[in-house]
């Protein structure tokens, strides 16, 4: 199902991940593979439900329940969008993101490097290089405390 986001909610959603939400690039070194596979993701968590379902229903991706080792802390929820679909939110958003933008563009670069030309080209070690040091941003990016 394909919902129409008007622009409103584009601005309300770089908003949230402005404010409280997540984008890393993950790395993950398949058995069989000769070159690691760099998946970014986008991931909001929040106590109240209603804001994680409505970015669902718009954007898609998942709904998590997530348990604190507090045993009087509420539940939360993540909401996480992994892939194409997160390809397709972070273009989305990216005109008006502030904060993120450094992570919006390097995981819009981890995602649009990983479509094949019609020539079939192969990951060059540049490529590679470049999304180890896109993943590493994000990494630095998302640091919290003083020291980040």
């Amino acid at each position: 199902m394909t919902v129409e986001v008007g622009v409103d909610w584009l601005v309300y959603a770089a908003g949230l991940i402005d404010g409280g939400g997540c984008i890393m690039i993950g790395k993950r070194q398949r058995v069989g593979h000769r070159h690691p596979t760099y998946i970014p993701q986008v991931v909001v968590n929040m106590v109240k439900r209603d804001c994680i379902d409505k970015m669902q229903y718009l954007f898609g991706g998942c709904i998590n329940r997530k348990k604190h080792s507090n045993p009087n802390a509420n539940y939360s929820w993540a909401w996480t969008l992994t892939g194409t679909p997160a390809l397709k939110f972070l273009s989305q958003i990216e005109p008006y993101v502030i904060l993120k933008e450094p992570q919006v563009a390097a995981a819009l670069w981890v995602l649009n490097s990983a479509r094949k030309d019609p020539n079939g080209k192969k990951l060059t070690p540049d490529i590679l290089a470049n999304r180890e040091r896109c993943r590493e941003l994000c990494h630095l990016h998302n640091k919290r405390g003083r020291n980040a």
